[in-house]
């Protein structure tokens, strides 16, 4: 079975797709930060409260952060699949070159 073009294909696709996230999720985290930086709750004892329970275990901040090691992680998925890959079908190769049968045991 030859997986070579539809392997390659899909690992483009992923390269792309992982482009597309990073700078899409740039242009999100951005307009969150804006958006909790412009403290549209108010600097009153609601506001404050708000805050307190908003920020509480890390708030946004912590899901930016976090979002931010995925993206990355996700960014760096097509190199890594192309490596095991390459060693996966370089290791199959030298197998069946180790168990082929000599050209001088054939008819």
């Amino acid at each position: 079975m030859f997986i070579g073009e539809p392997l390659d294909s899909g690992l483009a696709r992923l390269e792309v797709m992982a482009s597309d996230l990073e700078a899409d999720w740039g242009q999100v985290r951005a307009r969150i930060r804006g958006l909790l930086e412009a403290r549209p709750w108010g600097d009153g004892p609601e506001g404050a409260e708000f805050e307190r329970a908003l920020l509480a275990y890390g708030g946004p901040w912590r899901c930016v952060d976090d979002t931010d090691g995925l993206v990355e992680e996700i960014g760096g998925l097509p190199t890594k699949l192309r490596t095991q890959v390459g060693n996966t079908l370089a290791t199959d190769a030298a197998i069946a070159e180790s168990i082929a049968v000599p050209p001088q045991w054939t008819m």
